[in-house]
């Protein structure tokens, strides 16, 4: 939504305001003078994980909605095998911000997610986003995927957790995302009590 202030053809401020972004444009005529955005009001749940109901299941879109505690509503991408169930109970983890107004982005069970990586609780293995492997040499991809599957390793977690390493880790070094890789893992062991 834009809201304007003055005269359009000099002095002016324009408002927009949307889910988790409000920014206020000073203009002089056409030409914009300063922005300045107001980010930091809206809670960023990127990562946290949830019980929810399941208010509607959308099996042609593999989509489901459901909203927090606080009324907050999260779309959750299901798979193909997901067998869920409107009214059903479920653990969901919030993946993504929203986006053109629409709402947080969430997937079943418990993930602990980052900027760089995601680690599925109960599953093996490790996996390069198809955008970051063609970003690097076979070299590189062996030498990270043996680096976290060695954390993993040591850690005690290589049968209980897979890690999916996403696209914007392209700048990141094998080292950067195994310490990542190693900080989630620690709030895992923490917060279960497994360390």
């Amino acid at each position: 939504m834009l809201a304007r202030g003055c005269s359009m053809m000099g002095d002016h401020v324009l408002i927009d305001r949307a889910p988790g972004q409000d920014r206020a444009l000073l203009m002089q005529g056409d030409r914009v003078v300063e922005v300045l955005a107001d980010y930091h009001h809206a809670r960023n749940l990127t990562g946290s994980i949830h019980r929810v109901k399941i208010n509607r299941v959308i099996a042609g879109q593999n989509r489901a909605f459901a909203r927090l505690a606080d009324g907050t509503q999260v779309s959750v991408r299901l798979a193909k095998s997901d067998r869920v169930v409107a009214g059903a109970m479920s653990v969901i983890t919030i993946t993504a911000a929203p986006r053109d107004g629409k709402a947080w982005q969430a997937s079943l069970g418990a993930r602990l997610v980052s900027a760089n990586l995601v680690m599925l609780v109960g599953q093996q293995g490790i996996t390069i986003s198809r955008a970051l492997a063609a970003s690097l040499s076979e070299t590189s991809k062996a030498v990270l995927v043996d680096a976290l599957a060695g954390l993993l390793a040591d850690l005690g977690m290589a049968a209980d957790f897979a890690v999916i390493v996403r696209r914007g880790a392209v700048e990141m070094s094998a080292d950067t995302l195994v310490a990542e890789c190693r900080a989630r893992a620690n709030d895992w062991l923490t917060a279960t009590g497994d360390n």
